[in-house]
Parts: structure tokens; sequence; C-alpha cells
């Protein structure tokens, strides 16, 4: 009777490990490997008790440690691989016909193998209760993990509000340029002056973790995030940027923000761009107000900048029209240094150097190069070079090309660390509506405008000027038209000269290599700027160097001296 019971119960277990599945057509078959299993089940529980009891008497009767150690390993472990169908070792698992089905198989099956019976009576409730938590959890996870961002954000905002109830320290500055991405641009240029003038005011660099170690030696800094950048930006008195600082950082009483921008607006910026929703995509309008409130100075580069920033960033501050600082480098760069910096590049004297240098396109959702660096390259011939430079917000490797000795060179410049050096050591700047066109334009060397999408870019970017209308230089609208500029030497012409005099005119009137020092001694030394912001004297040309003769272009003829009377006129020095 007993026996019959115990067979039921295992029979019932059977039926709980194996739901829901079809009656197999060969009834006689399984019945027989049934039977075999429940026969094997009864014979390897035996052979189970039966190696424990050996185990047991072994250790009373104390025979020998290895005799009695292997017959435990050899019997107990035998035991355990095949106490039960269902541990069927690797080699056999084709013996075991169904598998336990995903999910409740803890809830529901594994109690019906240990005999747990009362167990498996209460794994519907059970289930109910682990279904029930399941989802209270993917309810609340979002919640714990919206909290412990919090936490790790509201600490650090703490410590920098306390920080802002210390003294605050009339003798730091703090830099920054392209959100955090290096030392560069408008922020350099003052900085280095700053040292030369008030070297009492310590300047600190804010920069990230990857490009901390790409500054110049002597060059203080902080990690963007970190307790020291936190205390520097809470006591510092004067904080200067090309770029906004984070919302978080509020501006501190007494403290002074200086705005230096990063280029001649071709594009539409600022609150103009919310008529352009595909270029204004993750803008907050509104804080920009609160942004644009806290600048104390904002630096214009010419006369249409000024009444570009005027309009779209709104504030109470005081417009500095002094030129970019980081453009005086191009009047005072010496004919070694440029050939220095050539040399670096693998740029030989007899070749004529191309800068490409595009700007970023919002509707693009992927980068997609609108110019085929390599085919422009072999069109040109071995006596160029072609530096391309992609935009950071773009993919950095986008124009590494392999050289090859029948073609110019490609030379992929785009993590260059100053663009400035790359602008001083090319003959010719190729672009599309860069804003490094405005600044290029002070060394009154040949620009190639290449405008394949001009139409796309001014619907969805805006535009200030019809580009086109009013080029620097040559313009193209196809690689085919863009070779033939080059080859025919419609690049250098005295159209292109003339056009270039004409665009140099409206936008170079303030720069003349002496921007930097009318910031420091405005913002450090709170000393007047003259009228129209030049200290004195009106707009120079650039250095010898910039107009220095250039070698043939591709068509035969020479580059010629660009040098206009209009611009000979203007190129008397201050004080002259």
């Amino acid at each position: 009777m007993a026996q019959a019971s115990s067979t039921e119960r295992l029979s019932a277990e059977i039926e709980l490990a194996l739901p829901g599945k079809p009656r197999p057509r060969r009834h006689w078959a399984h019945g027989l490997i049934g039977a075999a299993l429940l026969c094997t089940h009864y014979y390897l529980h035996l052979v189970l008790a039966v190696a424990r009891l050996l185990t047991s008497l072994f250790d009373r009767w104390h025979l020998p440690r290895r005799g009695a150690w292997c017959r435990r390993v050899a019997v107990v472990g035998v035991a355990t691989v095949l106490s039960s169908v269902y541990r069927t070792p690797e080699n056999l698992r084709w013996l075991q016909r169904y598998a336990y089905p995903p999910g409740a198989s803890v809830m529901e099956f594994r109690p019906a193998e240990c005999d747990a019976y009362v167990l498996l009576a209460g794994s519907p409730p059970l289930n109910l209760v682990r279904l029930a938590l399941r989802g209270s959890l993917r309810c609340v996870s979002p919640a714990i993990r919206t909290t412990a961002r919090r936490t790790f954000t509201v600490v650090p905002l703490v410590y920098y509000h306390l920080q802002k109830r210390l003294p605050r320290d009339d003798n730091l500055a703090v830099y920054a340029a392209y959100w955090y991405r290096g030392y560069a641009c408008n922020p350099r240029a003052i900085y280095e002056k700053a040292r030369e003038l008030v070297p009492w005011v310590h300047g600190v660099w804010v920069v990230r973790k990857d490009v901390a170690g790409l500054l110049p030696a002597g060059v203080d800094y902080v990690v963007e995030g970190s307790a020291r950048y936190l205390r520097v930006m809470a006591r510092a008195k004067y904080l200067i940027n090309n770029v906004n600082f984070p919302h978080a950082m509020s501006k501190r009483s007494g403290s002074v923000h200086v705005q230096t921008q990063h280029g001649t607006p071709l594009k539409t910026m600022g609150l103009d761009l919310q008529c352009h929703p595909v270029a204004a995509q993750g803008m907050n309008f509104a804080r920009l107000r609160d942004h644009c409130a806290r600048w104390d100075f904002a630096i214009s580069a010419n006369p249409m900048s000024s009444h570009v920033w005027r309009r779209v960033y709104p504030g109470n501050y005081e417009m500095l029209e002094i030129g970019y600082p980081r453009n005086d480098r191009f009047f005072r760069v010496t004919d070694e240094e440029v050939a220095r910096i050539r040399a670096g590049l693998g740029i030989a004297p007899e070749q004529t150097a191309i800068l490409y240098a595009p700007t970023h396109r919002e509707y693009q959702s992927d980068f997609l190069p609108l110019l085929g660096v390599s085919r422009i390259a072999a069109a040109l011939g071995r006596g160029y070079v072609l530096l391309a430079r992609a935009h950071y917000f773009s993919c950095a490797d986008a124009y590494r090309a392999p050289d090859t000795e029948d073609e110019a060179r490609v030379v992929d410049v785009s993590e260059h660390p100053s663009v400035e050096d790359l602008c001083l050591a090319s003959d010719v700047l190729l672009t599309d509506y860069s804003s490094i066109m405005f600044d290029y334009a002070n060394l009154d060397r040949p620009i190639v405008i290449y405008a394949p999408d001009w139409e796309i870019y001014k619907r969805t970017r805006g535009v200030y000027f019809d580009l086109l209308a009013e080029p620097p230089g040559a313009a193209a609208m196809t690689e085919d038209e863009l070779i033939a500029h080059f080859q025919t030497g419609e690049v250098c012409s005295a159209a292109s000269a003339k056009a270039r005099a004409e665009f140099r005119r409206h936008f170079c009137v303030y720069d003349d290599g002496h921007a930097a020092e009318r910031v420091v001694r405005r913002v450090f030394l709170s000393e007047p700027l003259a009228s129209g912001g030049l200290s004195s004297g009106r707009h120079r040309g650039p250095t010898t160097y910039a107009r220095r003769s250039r070698p043939k272009s591709s068509g035969g003829g020479e580059w010629p001296n660009t040098d206009s009377s209009d611009c000979a006129q203007q190129m008397a020095r201050p004080g002259e």
C-alpha cells in the first residue's frame, strides 16, 4: 500500500514536470522508458543510502585516511551524479526528453522534484506575489535611478553654493573654450596677454578629462566636475568663455563674465534660431536669455557682428568692438615661425597648401562629407597639399586618406590644437559657410567658397546675407567647377582679389593685432576704450608674410599682389 502511494506521488511529480505536453505516438516505448526511469530512481536512492552508510562506517572504523577519502569520493560522487533523472550528465542529455519551461520553474517544478508538496500547493499565491513585486519594481526602478542621479548632482551643487559663501578671489580668472574642449580661441589669446600685463591674476583653464594632458606646460587647469573646478567657479572674479558656462554655475555678485564669441555670424544665431526649428533642436531660449543676463562684456569683430549680437543675445552688457583676440597672431607672426609650422605639417616650400574647413550642418543626422577630398587632391596634382579639418561637431577622422606618390597629399588636421596655425600654414582657404573665412580674410590670401547645398542650408539654418552674391573670392557649386577654378587660375585672379578686398572692408574693420590687449586693459585694469573700440589709428593689414609671394597656380599664372590702393591706405600702423 505504501509502495503504491509512493508510486502515485512519483507519477504526479512526473505529470507536474511535464505540463501540457502532447502525448507521443509510440505509447509502448515511452511506457518502457518510464518504467526504466522509475526503477532507476529507486535503485539510485538505494545506492545513495548505501554510500552514506559506507561513508559513516569508514569514518567510525578509522580506516586509513587515503582509502576512506578515495572510497567516499568514488561512492558519493557517482551517487550524486546519478541520484536524479533531472541531473543527467552532459553526454546523456539526449535521454532527457523534456526540460523545465523558463520562468516559473523554481516556483512550480522544483518543489515537486524535492517532494515538497506543501510548498507546491502554495506556489500559485507565491507566483502572484512574485509577479506583483516584479511589476512594482519596474515602476520604482526609474524613480530610484532618477533619485540616485539627482543625489550625485545635488551634492556637488551644495558644495558649489557653500564655496560661493566664502570670500571672492579678485586675483583669480577662469578660462574655457568650446564647452571645455581645450586651450584655444579668443580665451587663449586673452589668457596669454593677461599673463603678460596682469601677472598677479592667476588664470585657470577648465577642460574635459580626456584633453587635460594636451595643455601646454605651465598652464594651470581643472577638470570639469572635480572639487577644485567647483571651488574656482564659485570664487573666481573673472570668468572668460567663448560659449556659455553651464546653467548651474550661476553668476556671483561682483564677478565679471566676458563672452568672447567664436566667429562672425553668417548663419543665424541665438534667438533668431526660433524661426529655424531644424537648427534649434535642443535649445532652451528662456535659459539662453538667463545666460545673456550674466554677461558683463561681449566682444565683436565688426559692425555687423555688433548689430547681430545685440539683437540675438539681449542683455545689459558692454559691447567691446575691438576685433577678435585670436586674430592678433596673424599680425605678429614671423616668417621663421610660419616655416616651422609648415614643416611640422609636412608641407614642402614649393607646395601650395589648401586648408579645407567646412562647417557643421544641423540638417544631417549623420555626418556626410560633401567634398571628395581625394578626388580634389588627385585633380590638382602633387604640387598641392590639402589640409582637411572637420568641424568639432563632426566625425574626427572623416578626412583620413592614404598618401600616394601620384596624387597630392591629403592631411587630416581635424585634431590639430590650433586653427590659427593651420591658417598661417596654408596658402588658400577652401570653406563653405564657416566663420573661419572672416578670420582668414585678415591674412589677405585667396578664399574659395564651395557651397553645393546652399539652398538647403539657407532654408534650414538661415543666413544673414547672401554669401554667393557677395563672396570673398571664387565660388563653386560642384566639384568640377571647383577644380576648374584652381586649374584656370580663377582662385588668384584680379576679380577674386577685388572681391576679397571688399569683403575685408566690411568684416576686418577692428582687427589690428591689439584686441587681446584691449580686453585685458578694459576688463582687468578697468581702462576705458577709445571711441569705436580702437585705442588709436585705423585698421592695418597683417605682417609681411601674409602677403608673401605664392607658388604658381596650376594654370601657369603667378599669385597676384593683392594690395589694392584702398587696402594700402588702411595699412598705416596705429599712431602713424
